[in-house]
């Protein structure tokens, strides 16, 4: 086995894509595989295979059994195929890796594949368009090891700080940091929909607060809605996010009547620890 021989699965994507040019940056001889052919100049990888959904071949075998690493770029559905073809297939010197955004149910799903080799389930805290530097990335260990560490030491040299977490740990976090947030900014644009004043005179009026709201809804209303939706859906713990969201509007519109400056003020002072 190739000791820098690394596939990745659903190369075509915007993590993808990233992965491979930095891998190829670091020497690795890259083997990409996604539905479709790239486009021209949209992927640089030594060899590659376009194979239907939920499918692999002769070729993407090879590809696996040779590689000691293997990169699942692809939504969890997906993933959880990819995760039960490839175990049988990945020997013991080898490191297989996800980077969804929900780890409590594909750490299940990988610790219970019969991996030999190691497997880590990462969650880059940001778009790929971004890249590593001065981001966090999650990281949540199934099977450890020494690639494993060698793998984030590499992360760490692309610019990214390392959280290392459980599984659930990062998900009650992911839930708060990106189902929460997410959530909040979607509401706030969603309530200016209905406001009826027109986006042109609440940017011309905007604050120091409200611009940056609205360059978060620019942000994220430019992503893949599958991706946004994904963070609320799959996410055990997004709901009771959501139900506290819920609650805080509640709180706060309870406040705001002319006689509860007070209780307004103990509620911002609570906010500040």
């Amino acid at each position: 086995m190739p000791e820098k021989m690394a596939t990745l699965i659903g190369a075509n994507g915007g993590f993808g894509q990233l992965f491979s040019e930095k891998l190829l940056g670091e020497g690795w001889q890259v083997a990409g595989v996604d539905l479709a052919e790239p486009t021209v100049g949209a992927n640089r990888c030594h060899s590659f295979s376009a194979v239907p959904e939920n499918c692999s071949t002769g070729e993407v075998d090879g590809y696996l059994k040779s590689s000691s690493l293997v990169v699942l770029c692809v939504p969890s559905q997906a993933a959880f195929w990819w995760i039960d073809h490839a175990a049988p297939l990945l020997g013991r010197d080898s490191l297989c890796l996800d980077v969804l955004s929900v780890k409590t149910q594909v750490r299940a799903h990988a610790a219970a594949a019969g991996f030999v080799g190691e497997y880590l389930s990462l969650h880059p805290m940001f778009a790929p368009r971004w890249g590593f530097t001065n981001f966090a990335v999650a990281a949540i260990p199934v099977q450890d090891g020494p690639r494993t560490a060698a793998f984030l030491d590499l992360v760490q040299q692309w610019g990214s700080r390392v959280v290392t977490l459980s599984a659930e740990e990062h998900d009650r976090a992911a839930a708060v940091l990106q189902g929460g947030a997410h959530a909040a900014v979607l509401a706030f644009a969603k309530a200016t929909i209905l406001s009826g004043v027109s986006r042109e005179t609440l940017q011309a009026m905007s604050t120091a607060v409200s611009e940056p709201i609205f360059e978060l809804v620019e942000r994220i209303t430019a992503g893949d809605p599958e991706t946004y939706h994904s963070i609320q859906a799959e996410n055990p713990f997004a709901q009771i996010t959501r139900d506290h969201l819920v609650a805080a509007m509640a709180e706060l519109d309870g406040l705001s009547g002319v006689d509860d400056g007070p209780g307004f003020g103990r509620m911002m002072a609570q906010l500040k620890k």
